[in-house]
């Protein structure tokens, strides 16, 4: 019942947002021209104590209006320890001891409206990086929609920045394997973590998406625009990317996978189909050490990780077998059935080894949903 709720409510608001787009239609561009004409008097930028060179900026976007959490500083800190300088972009307006313990961990922390959402953050960040004439090596862009690292000694900056393309994101956003005569989506780079290359940060087609883009706060315009339109523009401008973790990458895994392999994976998958979640537990009933029983479970497996983002659907896998380190805090239903899966996984183990203030912000977050 829950999830037809929420599917309601998600639908009566897409309804919404399609209305709203109409009406922006007429006065959007006015607030993106007024926006743009007054931006330095709208940026509050203030200098934080970390200092180095800058061939390694960190553009950290959050929007924390009820106080830092203590998981927004230890990103931060690992940032620093990963020698890069965060640039911290707040969408809301900060408290003293806030903004204090930011800059504290940060090299700069620049104060917007929220305008735009990320999109409109990162790209106050490049602009800020462009005004100053700073040119890094290396550029992450992310946001605070996840927890991360979650664990010491995360090495998940340093694979990034050795993988073999200059766009490096850590998940794609692949289309539905059951797609049918439907027009093709092609995979996109999920905006909630990138790292760029020097190669694609100096491509024009780089500074030609943020300056041209379209600043919106109306969210599926921003998805459109955003996330999937950028990927598209490095796609065709021939900038090589990689993704760190994606559906191909899960499917691989899976057809390599013992009958109990496939059994331990199917307890750990998460699904908000009722008529999955039954299957998911017949199979698991069933369990056999035949090839009858595993080709039954890998097809059950793509079934239940087909519509669903991949780390909704395969939240531990992903964990486990590919090093993902860092857990999604979106309230979306099928994304708190896996955040539910994670915590009741490592609530009680005192060596599973994430951080236990993190621990703290998820049963928070669980809990107030």
């Amino acid at each position: 019942m829950k999830y037809f709720i929420y599917k309601f409510k998600r639908e009566v608001n897409r309804i919404k947002q399609q209305v709203k787009a109409l009406i922006e239609f007429f006065y959007e561009p006015f607030l993106r021209w007024h926006y743009d004409k007054h931006r330095t008097n709208k940026l509050t930028v203030l200098d934080g104590e970390i200092s180095s060179n800058t061939n390694k900026i960190a553009i950290f976007l959050i929007f924390q209006p009820n106080g830092i959490a203590p998981s927004i500083i230890h990103t931060c800190k690992h940032f620093v320890s990963q020698g890069y300088l965060p640039l911290v972009v707040s969408n809301s307006a900060l408290l003293s001891v806030d903004l204090d313990n930011l800059k504290r961990t940060s090299w700069k922390v620049l104060i917007r409206p929220n305008f735009g959402y990320d999109f409109g953050g990162y790209r106050d960040g490049i602009w800020l990086l462009n005004t100053l004439n700073i040119s890094p090596e290396f550029l992450i862009i992310i946001n605070d929609s996840i927890w991360f690292p979650i664990f010491e000694d995360d090495q998940t900056i340093n694979k990034m920045e050795n993988a073999p393309a200059d766009f490096v994101g850590a998940l794609q956003v692949d289309q539905s394997r059951s797609v049918k005569n439907r027009r093709f989506k092609p995979p996109f780079m999920g905006s909630f973590f990138w790292l760029f290359k020097e190669p694609a940060l100096s491509n024009p087609a780089f500074h030609a998406f943020w300056n041209q883009y379209k600043i919106t706060s109306n969210k599926y315009k921003a998805i459109r625009r955003g996330e999937r339109l950028f990927s598209k523009i490095m796609n065709d401008n021939q900038i090589q990317s990689h993704a760190m973790f994606s559906r191909a990458m899960l499917d691989q895994l899976i057809l390599g996978m013992t009958s109990s392999e496939l059994l331990d994976v199917l307890k750990n998958l998460c699904s908000v189909d009722d008529g999955l979640i039954f299957k998911q537990q017949e199979c698991i009933n069933s369990f056999r050490d035949d090839s009858n029983w595993k080709a039954e479970a890998i097809n059950l497996i793509f079934d239940l990780t087909d519509k669903q983002n991949i780390l909704a659907s395969a939240p531990i896998v992903a964990i486990q077998h590919f090093g993902v380190s860092y857990i999604k805090k979106s309230g979306d239903y099928s994304n708190l059935i896996a955040m539910a899966k994670i915590y009741e996984q490592i609530k009680t183990q005192e060596k599973n080894g994430i951080f236990d203030f993190i621990k703290i912000e998820m049963r928070s977050r669980l809990i107030n949903q």
